[in-house]
């Protein structure tokens, strides 16, 4: 998932009450852990993801499949943000 590594994706730290940037894998899990924890965004079992980012609709779509990166698509996830920055998130989508 080496695209990830393109976005900033930031975790904040409460004790030093700072934003730091972390690791390609962090910022999957992080951005999963997230969809889980709302209700109606589990994602269901998946072996593969993938990432794609169109830059100019704010864009980024998450496809998750099972079976490898040919196999069955168990969900999609795309999340729009308000500008450029992608620091504010406008809509997210789960099919």
């Amino acid at each position: 998932m080496s695209v990830l590594n393109d976005r900033k994706v930031t975790q904040y730290d409460p004790l030093s009450d700072t934003d730091t940037l972390v690791a390609t894998e962090t910022k999957q899990d992080t951005i999963i852990g997230h969809l889980e924890n709302i209700v109606g965004m589990a994602i269901p079992e998946y072996d593969y993801a993938s990432v794609s980012y169109n830059d100019g609709t704010f864009t980024d779509t998450y496809v998750f499949k099972s079976g490898g990166s040919g196999g069955s698509t168990v969900s999609t996830v795309v999340i729009v943000y308000t500008d450029a920055t992608r620091q504010r998130i406008s809509t997210v989508t789960k099919t």
